[in-house]
């Protein structure tokens, strides 16, 4: 693909730290509760079935923060790597994409205290299939937001311009209402 962009994706290592310590406090959790097992009621053996599973269920339903390969944006195609690495190749005539932020709700007693921002999930689904991708998974995580605009750029027939393009001027977003009212209360006051 002559004049591809590429954006390297990998699995983070926090992602594998992550995995170790819940493989770790689950083995754990299994090997305290096996002596007992004769005495264990039902819902002490769900519990037990539950930690045994625990790790194999994170890695079912974390898959987009897992990958190796590049993302490959050119003229008209989009190849982006499934969990093995092997190339996924989309045409932008019939490829659908869509672009999720995903955020961390952290509660103190039911009340929200704040969220944090975790990036954004990008879901290609076409013909060749579906593939979901977060941007942590990328080799430079703060490479996400080139990425989204050539993908963008991609879907509208375009060439990507990569990461290192300069940034493109955009109008400012129209005000909203409130904002427009206190624009007005502002300028009555001078």
């Amino acid at each position: 693909m002559a004049g591809a962009i590429e954006y390297p994706v990998r699995t983070p290592a926090a992602y594998w730290v992550v995995f170790g310590a819940l493989c770790a406090l689950c083995l754990a959790a299994v090997g305290a509760l096996l002596p007992y097992l004769r005495l264990a009621s039902l819902s002490q053996l769900a519990l037990l079935l539950g930690l045994a599973v625990a790790p194999a269920l994170y890695l079912r339903v974390s898959r987009e923060y897992r990958g190796s390969g590049a993302i490959r944006l050119a003229l008209g195609s989009i190849v982006v790597p499934d969990l093995r690495g092997q190339p996924l190749t989309f045409t932008s005539d019939d490829v659908r994409v869509t672009v999720t932020p995903v955020a961390v709700r952290f509660t103190l007693f039911g009340i929200g205290v704040g969220d944090l921002a975790r990036g954004k999930v990008i879901e290609v689904v076409g013909p060749a299939g579906q593939r979901r991708l977060s941007t942590l998974a990328l080799a430079e995580p703060d490479h996400g937001e080139a990425l989204i605009e050539d993908l963008e750029r991609v879907l509208r027939g375009e060439a990507p311009r990569g990461p290192s393009a300069p940034p493109v001027w955009r109008p400012p977003k129209p005000l909203e209402r409130y904002e427009e009212e206190l624009e007005r209360e502002l300028a009555a006051l001078d």
